[in-house]
Parts: structure tokens; sequence; C-alpha cells
């Protein structure tokens, strides 16, 4: 931005002032940006800290489990120990053959359901591109045959040799 103020009919006293108005709005819209980032960085970082101690408090500060009635239930856990047992529990359950805990065939648990059906549909899909090329080839392998077979049926139909 440039600054230009004419010295014709102004006062000293008005000069002073246009020129500090003009200094003032050039600093301003110069400055402005590089302050704004400035200040949002050190209220992002303040954000962070507060935030950070409460969800380490959280994770880290027993709590009670209370029943429906909330009468305590079981031992004070953290929230990371309630996590894990429940992700446990789950993972541990016994499910039927479609990964349900119904009442009925339940055999494995969530986790070698879930493990099995993975490797199966990673077999699939692996097995159905290798049948794919080997379906392919041996059609080639057929074409290239039976075209020979042709040949020479056709030569000694027609007596070339």
């Amino acid at each position: 931005m440039e600054i230009k103020v004419t010295v014709n009919d102004f006062e000293i006293g008005e000069f002073e002032s246009k020129v500090i108005s003009q200094t003032s709005q050039y600093l301003l819209q110069e400055l402005k940006e590089p302050i704004t980032k400035s200040v949002q960085a050190i209220i992002q970082s303040t954000i962070n800290k507060e935030v950070q101690g409460i969800v380490e408090e959280m994770l880290t500060k027993p709590l009670q489990l209370t029943n429906q009635w909330g009468e305590p239930k079981g031992a004070p856990l953290t929230l990371k120990e309630h996590m894990v047992n429940q992700a446990t529990k789950c993972l541990t359950e016994k499910v039927d053959d479609q990964g349900r805990t119904s009442d009925y065939e339940r055999n494995k648990t969530r986790l070698e359901y879930y493990a099995h059906k993975v490797a199966i549909e990673a077999m699939n899909t692996t097995l159905q591109v290798e049948v794919n090329k080997a379906v392919a080839d041996i059609r080639c392998s057929v074409d290239g045959k039976l075209k020979s077979l042709l040949e020479d049926a056709l030569k000694k139909v027609v007596g070339i040799r």
C-alpha cells in the first residue's frame, strides 16, 4: 500500500492526522493476517491442552458402573478398562454359523467367525482369479488341439497330405 499525502492547504495538525491515519491503515492491512494466524494458533494450542487433559482424565479416572436402578455394579473401572472388557466380551461371545448370538448351535466365537469369513472371502477372490486363468488356458489349448484335429481330418477327407 502506498501512503500519499499532499501538503497544500493542510495545516500541520491535519497533516499529522492524515499521516497517522494512513500509516495505521497500512499497518492494520499488513499485520492483520499474521496477527490473526498467531492468535488462532495460540487459541488452538490452549484448546488442545485443555481437551487433552479432559480426555486423559476421562480415560484414567475410575468410573462406577451401575444397574438400571443406579446401584453400584462391580468394581470401579477406567473407561479404557471398560472398553477393553466390552471388546473382549464381544469378540469371545459364542455365535452361530451366521454370526448371530442365537441360542441354536453357537459353536464358535465372534472373532473366529469373522476370521473364518475373511479367510473364505480372500480365498474365493484369489481362487476365482486362478480358476479364470486356468479356464482361459484350457480353452486356448482345446481350441488349438481341436483346430489341429479338424485340419488333419479335413486333409484326410479331401486327400491332402
